[in-house]
């Protein structure tokens, strides 16, 4: 069974991930009869997967509020989540409600762990940073019957609070223009998670880049480890490096120190505390 430590799909909410009917699931589960081989395997996959058991029980009073809410992200590493949550921590006491946060550390299994147990602790709501992506796992979390609500990912048909991850990698591309940049490096190694993450608002940050520079015809790299930023920087003679954080901005910044360069700048994304805090410039 799944790696999670509480099981709450039930049949119906099987039915609705694998969109198939409850009989259909109840063939595959209890290895009957009248199913396609292909079919039974892939709701045996999701029963794994999604934390499926023939002995739930839950502890949830139907109609009976927890006044709790639950929050999912990846880790503290990005200075956006510890501001997010302290805030969200200080509107919850405004509402009479308390708050569980859980961290998943990037992967899915513990995602889906995570949810589930929030679920099974009956919190009347979910606010979720999303490793997990398509619509399998949309019809996942609608199968919950628990609002869930995402931030920094887009899940389809999920809804979904946050920036224009687009526009604001935009202006910031346009701003290293209008600084009289003309060669660019994109330094982001969470692309290299494409196939297998939710990397949703980093994918938009890219996409913008890429529009900007290509629509003004100029020079410009990808760069996802220490030795392809290095390279690009060698291949260059006055160019930024644009960084779709500034957890990336500040690597950046140790990587080159023992370099001595010209004409490089370095620009971020968040405008963290810690920026100010280390006295670190970005522009």
């Amino acid at each position: 069974m799944a790696k999670n430590n509480y099981s709450l799909i039930t049949t119906s909410q099987l039915a609705r991930i694998c969109r198939v009917s409850q009989g259909t699931v109840d063939r595959a589960l209890n290895n009957r009869p009248g199913i396609n081989q292909k079919t039974k395997q892939h709701i045996l996959d999701a029963a794994k997967k999604y934390g499926y058991s023939p002995n739930l029980s839950t502890t949830t009073v139907s109609g009976s509020k927890s006044m709790l809410y639950g929050i999912v992200l990846f880790d503290l590493n990005n200075d956006y989540f510890s501001r997010f949550i302290m805030d969200f921590e200080i509107l919850c006491k405004k509402i009479g409600y308390n708050s569980i946060v859980m961290f998943t550390h990037n992967d899915l299994q513990t995602e889906i762990g995570c949810i589930n147990q929030l679920v099974h602790l009956g919190v009347d709501g979910i606010v979720l940073c999303s490793v997990g992506k398509g619509e399998e796992y949309s019809a996942f979390l609608k199968s919950l019957n628990v609002p869930v609500v995402t931030i920094g990912n887009r899940i389809e048909d999920i809804p979904f609070v946050g920036i224009n991850d687009y526009c604001a990698m935009r202006d910031i591309t346009r701003y290293a223009v209008d600084k009289g940049y003309r060669e660019f490096i994109y330094y982001a190694p969470v692309l290299r998670k494409r196939e297998t993450e939710n990397i949703y608002a980093q994918e938009e940050r890219y996409r913008a880049f890429i529009d900007e520079v290509e629509r003004r015809n100029m020079k410009h790299y990808l760069a996802v480890n220490q030795e392809e930023l290095l390279s690009a920087i060698k291949q260059s003679s006055r160019c930024a490096v644009l960084c779709p954080s500034d957890y990336y901005a500040i690597r950046v910044l140790n990587i080159i120190r023992d370099v001595r360069l010209v004409g490089l700048g370095v620009t971020g994304f968040d405008n963290c505390d810690i920026l100010k805090k280390g006295n670190i410039n970005i522009d």
